[in-house]
């Protein structure tokens, strides 16, 4: 063989044992760290036993610095589960199950606490938004878990995080939250625009196009998305308007609509007119399911033949019937709503006043009747003074719980009638189709 040659193989196999060298310094500890390692895993128990699970965990971390054994990693995970941190022990025995022999006695154990860490174990997720301040929910939860930026805790598996803040349009984003990761979720609130569109007069139908909440009649008020916006314009008698507004952020918007007069053209009649009146001023008054107006009067004309008239008001029941509208007459409508329910403040002030009245004339009635038994016993005895001083007394508290009786019962009476009067009950209408 070749001196090169020679050389070459003399120095691959010095590298070679130098390699097997260095692993086998490493695989196989000093007697120095062997001791070390004891001794932190034997302080570790003494800790442990003590309930000092913080002495203990530390102590174990040393010994498994100094020897990497698994039964030591065993100590760890169960030491941060009595601290809590039941991701942190469910990752250590994770890694106890990679690392251990398959005789070591403690493998089922190990399984066993890692199915029962899956129930218990949170996952840190961090939260953040532009801009910063929103409540973030998880699952359609009410209660907020906290505000961006900042740190969530949740249970592993699939969850829904919404961000909402005030002013701004809410997100939501889905996160699957594992044990042993520490997923981040970033969310981008784009700014809401005050945007307000109403109607002169105010009986109009508003509707914005693409929106599931449906029309609103005289004003629509709300926060939009910033861009371009179409609102429907409806009124009886007048051509469907389509409005447009352009919502930037920091800039609300106030849109009047002027309603156009229906056009009169020369021509037959055609039609009939129906009149619907109220007592009750602000109901709104619809007419074939369109907004007619407002009471206290409504004049409309209309085709002759049924129509669906609907009244109604909040804290009011609603009139609903069918009215025929004869060609070229007028059929007219008054409406008396209900109230839906409830006592009115001076029938509540009648009521205490009728109870608290009842209750005095009870006691002076008492009066009464214990001093007749106190002058029956004095005439017993003789005692005129003391009889006719009773009688006196009796006879006062008679005649004071007698008209005590009869102011209660004038208050019961009046309560009654302020009740009734109030319009409680079903809403009733009156229909004169004879004009």
């Amino acid at each position: 063989m070749p001196p090169l040659a020679t050389r070459s193989l003399l120095r691959m196999a010095t590298l070679a044992t130098l390699l097997v060298s260095s692993s086998a310094l490493h695989a196989a500890p000093g007697s120095a760290q062997e001791q070390a390692a004891k001794d932190a895993f034997r302080r570790g128990n003494e800790a442990y036993e003590k309930k000092k699970f913080a002495d203990a965990l530390e102590h174990y971390r040393r010994s498994y610095d100094s020897v990497p054994r698994p039964n030591v990693l065993f100590n760890i995970a169960r030491t941060k589960e009595q601290l809590g941190d039941y991701e942190g022990a469910f990752l250590d025995y994770t890694r106890f199950l990679q690392v251990a022999e398959a005789s070591n006695k403690r493998l089922l154990d190990a399984r066993a606490k890692l199915d029962e860490l899956q129930q218990k174990a949170l996952v840190t997720v961090s939260v953040t938004s532009e801009p910063p301040g929103a409540a973030i929910t998880a699952d359609n939860e009410g209660r907020p878990l906290g505000y961006t930026p900042g740190e969530m805790k949740l249970k592993p598996g699939p969850h829904m995080l919404r961000a909402a803040r005030e002013h701004f349009e809410s997100r939501e984003q889905p996160l699957t939250a594992g044990l042993g990761g520490h997923p981040k979720l970033h969310f981008v609130l784009p700014a809401l625009v005050p945007v307000e569109v109403f109607t002169d007069p105010p009986t109009a139908e508003i509707l914005l196009q693409g929106d599931g909440q449906g029309p609103v009649i005289g004003r629509f008020q709300r926060e939009l998305r910033e861009g371009l916006h179409v609102f429907s314009i409806r009124a009886p008698g007048i051509a469907e308007q389509r409005v447009e507004v352009l919502a930037r952020p920091g800039e609300p918007v106030r849109r009047r609509v002027p309603l156009a007069t229906p056009r009169v053209v020369d021509r037959p009649v055609q039609t009939g007119t129906l009149v619907v009146a109220s007592s009750t001023p602000g109901a709104i008054v619809y007419v074939d399911a369109m907004p007619a107006g407002s009471t206290p009067r409504v004049e409309r004309a209309l085709p002759p033949g049924e129509h669906a008239v609907v009244v109604e008001k909040a804290g009011y029941r609603s009139w609903q019937g069918k009215v025929v509208v004869g060609l070229g007459k007028t059929s007219a409508v008054d409406v008396k709503l209900g109230s839906s329910g409830g006592l009115r403040p001076a029938t509540w002030a009648l009521g205490i006043t009728s109870a608290a009245t009842l209750a005095a004339g009870v006691v002076f009635g008492v009066r009464a009747l214990g001093d007749a038994s106190e002058r029956d016993k004095a005439r017993a005895m003789g005692d005129a003074a003391r009889e006719k001083t009773l009688g006196d007394s009796s006879d006062t508290n008679a005649i004071i719980t007698d008209v005590l009786f009869g102011a209660s019962a004038a208050a019961l009476l009046g309560a009654y009638l302020v009740q009734r009067g109030s319009g409680a009950g079903e809403s009733t209408a009156t229909v004169d189709v004879a004009r």
